[in-house]
C-alpha cells in the first residue's frame, strides 16, 4: 500500500470518528506515528482479542501488516473485515487494492463493483475499477470508468493521463506497435489535460508519444 492509500484510509477512519470512540486505536495509531510500529501491532492486537467484532480494527492492523509485506496476513484481515461488515467501503477499497498487486483483477473488480453499487457519485471508485479494467485487458471499459470519473470530478489530473494511457494500450491492442501521432490524437489530448490539471506523469507521456 502507498502512501496515498495509507493517508486515505486514515482519513476515512477519522471521518467515521473511530479513532475518537476507542483508546485503542487512538493508542495504537499515535504508536504508529511515533516510529513504534511493533508496539502498535501488538496494541491493535490486544484490542481485537476483546473487540473481535469490530471490522475497522481489522482493517487497521492488515495495513501494519502491509507494511512489513505481510499480505497473506493482511488479505486474512480483509476478508475478517468484510465477513463481519460486508458493506464496508474501507475494507472493500483495500482489499481490491491488494488484489491488483497480487494480479487477481478478477476478483478485485467484484469489490470495485460492488464500491460502485454502493457510492454511485464517487468518482474514485471508477478511477480504481478503470485502472484494474486496463490492467485487465478491458481497454473499453477502462476508458468509460475514466470518463465517468472525469465526468464527476473533472479536476483530477491523474485520471485523465491513466485513459490517455489505455488509449495508447487500446491502440497496441489493435496492431500498431509504434503509433503515429494522428493515431494518438485523443490519448495526447488526455495527456496534455492530465498536466493542465496537475498531473506531474503526464509530461512523460507527452514526451515519449506526442513529440514525434
Amino acid at each position: 500500500m502507498n502512501v496515498y492509500r495509507f493517508l486515505a484510509l486514515i482519513a476515512l477512519l477519522y471521518s467515521q470518528n473511530i479513532f475518537g470512540q476507542n483508546s485503542g486505536y487512538e493508542l495504537s495509531l499515535s504508536q504508529y506515528n511515533n516510529g513504534n510500529e511493533a508496539e502498535a501491532l501488538r496494541t491493535i492486537n490486544e484490542y481485537i482479542a476483546s473487540n473481535s467484532k469490530n471490522s475497522d480494527a481489522y482493517i487497521l492492523r492488515a495495513f501494519y501488516y502491509l507494511r512489513s509485506d505481510q499480505k497473506g496476513l493482511a488479505f486474512e484481515d480483509y476478508n475478517d473485515a468484510l465477513e463481519l461488515d460486508p458493506l464496508n467501503e474501507n475494507g472493500l477499497t483495500n482489499r481490491a487494492m491488494l488484489l491488483m498487486e497480487m494480479e487477481d483483477y478478477n476478483a478485485a473488480l467484484i469489490d470495485l463493483n460492488q464500491l460502485v453499487l454502493l457510492a454511485p457519485n464517487n468518482w474514485s471508485y471508477y478511477y480504481e475499477r478503470g485502472y484494474c479494467k486496463g490492467l485487465n485487458g478491458d481497454h473499453a471499459g477502462a476508458i468509460e470508468d475514466f470518463t465517468i470519473a472525469i465526468n464527476i470530478n473533472p479536476d483530477n489530473g491523474s485520471t485523465y493521463t491513466q485513459r490517455g494511457y489505455v488509449r495508447i494500450n487500446l491502440i497496441k491492442r489493435n496492431g500498431s506497435l509504434a503509433p503515429t501521432l494522428p493515431e494518438t490524437s485523443e490519448a495526447c489530448r488526455d495527456f496534455h489535460l492530465g498536466k493542465t490539471k496537475g498531473d506531474s506523469d503526464a509530461q512523460l507521456a507527452i514526451d515519449q508519444y506526442c513529440t514525434k
